[in-house]
């Protein structure tokens, strides 16, 4: 480096150097003033202090950049690992409260006896349908809040709308009541066969998007490669940021011929009353997020996305199973009475 104690750092060595070579051609513009015409050499030397003070301050432009940009990338690096630290944070916080959920949905059904419950729950009852859809539409909205602000701590410039559905698993019979279905559609639906349909959406999602049905279709358990895996207990949730390149592989299928306009992104979980180790498995049906992804970034993730939808799920889970022994109870004693 620079021996002088006035240069001790390559800025102050350029500066230095600049305002010289600038006084030099200052000076030799000055004697011009005096001269008519300046010696060729003092001509040249004049150039020369002009031309090296105009090198040396972009050269100084330069290097100021790179340790910018290095300083950048090191703060780039540093906030990423403060992002990721975070990430796990939240995660094993909304693990904890996801655990503390699941442990008090199942200790609900195995006191209160679910397993024997005689009538599953039909999502119709009048005195209790503007509850649940009440309940419905606080936890969807609130769940669409909260994983838009998880997604946003990894990617912080998504912007897309995210929607939330609320899957029933139904019998036959009950889906030709629940359902909006022609006759056509009605005489296809045979009663002891398991359906799945739309039972609810999120706020924003049925007010902006006049697309999205609910209520109008009924779908196989097998033409949904999503509920195919979660209703055969194959996995705890599915996964998947870009679907149209699963599709075109030959691993994904969806009933809904129309989805590839709607969304590319999707996370499903199973909301069971009880464990999935239960003798006598049941399901509800199932909580999904899902969104257009155009940018195919990593959305959802099996980490974090799955434990706040899973808390969600299990959050339904106690509304339905709540509302399904409240019917049990007014049942049992209507029948007392006679």
């Amino acid at each position: 480096m620079i021996l002088n104690p006035y240069t001790t750092t390559w800025e102050k060595f350029f500066t230095m150097l600049s305002v010289l070579l600038g006084l030099v051609s200052v000076l030799l513009t000055g004697w011009s003033v005096y001269q008519v015409v300046l010696p060729a050499p003092w001509i040249v030397v004049k150039d020369l202090c002009i031309f090296g003070t105009l090198l040396i301050l972009t050269l100084y432009f330069f290097l100021e950049y790179r340790k910018y940009f290095h300083r950048s990338e090191e703060l780039k690096r540093i906030n990423d690992d403060q992002i990721l630290d975070f990430q796990r944070l939240v995660a094993k916080q909304t693990e904890a409260f996801y655990g503390l959920m699941s442990d008090t949905r199942e200790t609900l059904y195995n006191q209160s006896g679910g397993s024997s419950i005689t009538k599953p729950f039909d999502y119709q009852q009048d005195e209790t349908k503007s509850l649940l859809y009440e309940l419905l539409d606080s936890v969807t909205s609130a769940l669409v809040r909260i994983m838009k602000n998880h997604i946003r701590v990894k990617h912080r410039s998504f912007d897309e709308m995210l929607s939330i559905s609320v899957k029933a698993v139904v019998l036959g019979s009950v889906a030709k009541q629940l359902a909006e279905l022609d006759s056509d559609q009605e005489a296809s639906v045979i009663d002891d066969n398991e359906y799945v349909i739309t039972l609810d959406r999120d706020h924003r999602t049925k007010k902006e998007l006049k697309n999205r049905e609910v209520k109008k279709h009924l779908y196989k358990t097998n033409d949904n490669t999503a509920f195919t895996k979660l209703f055969h207990g194959s996995g705890v949730c599915f996964c998947e940021n870009n679907l149209r390149k699963l599709s075109e592989h030959g691993h994904y299928e969806n009933q809904n011929e129309k989805w590839m306009d709607i969304y590319n992104a999707t996370l499903v979980v199973p909301i069971w009353p009880h464990g999935q180790n239960s003798n006598k498995p049941r399901i509800f049906g199932f909580l999904a997020i899902d969104c257009v992804n155009a940018s195919e970034l990593d959305v959802f993730d099996s980490v974090g996305s799955r434990e706040i939808m899973a808390f969600g799920a299990d959050l339904l889970a106690l509304i339905f199973l709540n509302l399904e022994m409240f019917d049990e109870v007014k049942t049992a004693g209507l029948s007392s009475k006679y």
